[in-house]
């Protein structure tokens, strides 16, 4: 879910939802209540969190999210695979190999 979406089911703008994202505050109880209903989990799972009471699905789609951030933990500026630069490119004709 991308921070556009989150933000909107948040009911919450965008550079308000970044705050929340980085731990710099922590959202009132009324703005988690989409969530609970989306992802079928209660406002106290997140705000103490237990991995263990999570559905599977929703585990799957965190372990995913997590994978994609950096050790910073923000997104990688690319997927992680082929190093940049290592791609195949077409050859011009006007230039010799």
């Amino acid at each position: 879910m991308t921070v556009i979406e989150m933000a909107a089911l948040m009911k919450i703008g965008q550079s308000r939802y970044t705050v929340l994202q980085y731990g710099r505050a922590l959202p009132d109880a009324e703005k988690l209540e989409p969530l609970c209903l989306r992802y079928g989990v209660t406002l106290d799972w997140l705000y103490r969190g237990d991995m263990r009471l999570l559905p599977y699905a929703l585990v799957e789609e965190l372990e995913r999210h997590r994978l994609s951030l950096n050790e910073h933990g923000h997104p990688h500026k690319r997927p992680p695979g082929r190093p940049a630069g290592t791609g195949t490119k077409s050859k011009r004709a006007d230039k010799p190999a």
